[in-house]
């Protein structure tokens, strides 16, 4: 099983941390990939956020570099995520390579 997360308001984090933590413990061995854009983008800067990526080494965070500058966030700030050109093309991506994508 291969999921693709999209998140593009940072008021979802708490309800994807749930769907993140809910998919692994029912399937181990689920790829998971999560994009964050737009204004989701700022849901990777908080303490929590960031402790739950490092808790969780086997799921891929993507943030957007076009929202990056928009939001004047630099990469020291999204350590730990891998940083994509345009976060739609990388859901569109990934979708083509078989993620299911879910919009949160």
């Amino acid at each position: 099983m291969k999921i693709l997360f999209h998140i593009d308001d940072p008021a979802k984090w708490t309800h994807l941390q749930s769907n993140i933590t809910n998919a692994l413990a029912a399937q181990p061995s689920t790829a998971i990939v999560v994009v964050a854009n737009g204004s989701g983008i700022q849901a990777y800067l908080t303490a929590e956020a960031k402790q739950f990526m490092a808790n969780h080494q086997t799921v891929e965070f993507d943030s957007c570099r076009n929202s990056m500058k928009s939001h004047h966030i630099t990469a020291d700030q999204v350590a730990g995520t891998k940083i994509v050109p345009v976060g739609v093309l990388r859901i569109a991506e990934l979708q083509s390579n078989g993620f299911a994508y879910i919009k949160l």
